[in-house]
């Protein structure tokens, strides 16, 4: 609205882009601009040259006459921006709606990403989401993996999801990666989603491990290059241990994003998180809003989906006529479950982590109720040239949290890993 009013951003904010670095900033708004410019190695000497022609302001006129779609995204605590109801009403042909949550402009590092956005959509979206390919791939022991494919040249990113999850947990990020010029594979890992129930109960991490090293050594078969991987959780601690198993002066990955996992994380998290997932693992739900009224219970501070569409592919529907999470139970409570022997896991993440060699990036919610600040300090003395993103107002399950800030972080560093 202040390209109409005649506000304009503050000179101040160029100045900061074009100065030597962030430490010759003092601006508060500066050093926001200055540090996120940073994090994201944007072009700053263009960033700053059009902040001074936002300054050349347009009339209500001109404004109320554009036709072309249009997003408008503004903090509701945004002080450089203006207000966005006014400017809905200036275009005459937007409908939209705002998110009533306070949100700041600001986006900046500590090592971290902070803020969201509230949005007002006007016409119709503007960029289709990637429909995926349907793929299906074999693990370390024959089993089958199901698998979404984003994209169809360019390097390969492989997505592992957390316990509990499904392939679909990475919709947007595959979505996002295919749009860089990668491929990405997100895969439902053993015993989750559409894979196979695999026929002994193998579920400790050294078996998402082995399946891990499987799908690498496929993929980098397929494209001629070792892939990136993206794991969260139980994918990050798979990732971790199948690099650690590397072959000597190998790599199974090309670099290693872990989210919301250290090899050492707070013992009372992972019970609180166990024990939702044990809930009604055997008993079901009586149907899907049922079963998101347990979802909201456990993420109440996370909005409620207007449907339950997403839900459902977490879900299967049984002969008895109830639904129940889209996991085998044996992976909680078998003889070769989850969890089982963590001394000896944590004792083997340790080590997997001291010998990474590869492009590395911790991404952690900064009120995760399993990965505390001293944790991510940890990891990064035990990969030193490690990089470190923290996700504000996110909790464990960063992307679903913040996926936006999620995706700023993923993002900027698959650039600079080639």
């Amino acid at each position: 609205m202040h390209l109409i009013d005649g506000v304009g951003l503050p000179e101040s904010i160029a100045e900061a882009l074009e100065a030597p670095s962030l430490a010759d900033v003092s601006d508060p708004q500066g050093r926001t601009f200055r540090a996120f410019a940073d994090l994201t190695k944007s072009d700053r000497r263009a960033l700053a040259a059009c902040i001074r022609g936002s300054r050349q302001v347009i009339s209500r006129e001109q404004a109320a006459s554009i036709e072309t779609p249009t997003l408008v995204a503004v903090g509701t605590k945004d002080p450089i921006a203006g207000s966005a109801e006014e400017l809905v009403a200036v275009l005459a042909a937007c409908q939209g709606a705002t998110d009533p949550r306070p949100r700041s402009h600001a986006r900046g590092r500590r090592q971290g990403v902070q803020g969201g956005r509230s949005r007002i959509s006007c016409g119709e979206r503007m960029t289709r989401p990637i429909a995926p390919a349907a793929a299906m791939f074999k693990g370390a022991n024959g089993n089958t993996l199901a698998g979404d494919v984003y994209g169809e040249a360019g390097p390969p990113v492989l997505l592992l999801h957390g316990g509990g999850q499904t392939r679909h947990a990475w919709k947007k990020t595959g979505d996002l990666i295919a749009r860089m010029g990668r491929t990405a594979y997100a895969v439902d890992q053993r015993g989750h989603g559409d894979s196979e129930w695999v026929a002994d109960g193998a579920y400790q991490y050294g078996d998402f491990a082995a399946d891990a090293r499987v799908l690498a050594d496929t993929l980098a078969e397929r494209s001629g290059v070792r892939p990136a991987v993206v794991g969260a959780s139980l994918g990050g601690m798979a990732a971790l241990l199948a690099e650690g198993g590397r072959p000597n002066n190998g790599t199974m990955f090309s670099a290693l994003v872990l989210v919301d996992i250290t090899p050492r994380v707070d013992i009372e998290g992972v019970s609180k998180i166990q024990a939702f997932m044990r809930a009604n693992s055997r008993e079901g739900f009586g149907s899907i809003a049922e079963a998101a009224d347990a979802v909201a219970a456990y993420l109440p501070h996370r909005p409620r989906p207007r449907s339950h569409e997403g839900l459902k592919k977490n879900l299967r529907l049984h002969p008895d006529g109830r639904w129940r999470w889209h996991w085998d139970p044996r992976f909680l409570e078998g003889n070769r479950r989850i969890g089982a022997g963590s001394r000896e896991v944590e004792q083997a993440l340790v080590a997997a982590a001291q010998s990474v060699t590869i492009p590395a990036l911790l991404v952690r919610g900064a009120s995760s109720e399993l990965v505390q600040e001293e944790h991510a300090k940890d990891f990064l003395k035990l990969v030193p040239h490690a990089t470190y993103v923290d996700v504000s107002g996110a909790r464990h399950m960063v992307a679903g949290d913040r996926n936006d800030q999620f995706a700023n972080a993923i993002e900027a560093f698959l650039r600079t890993t080639g």
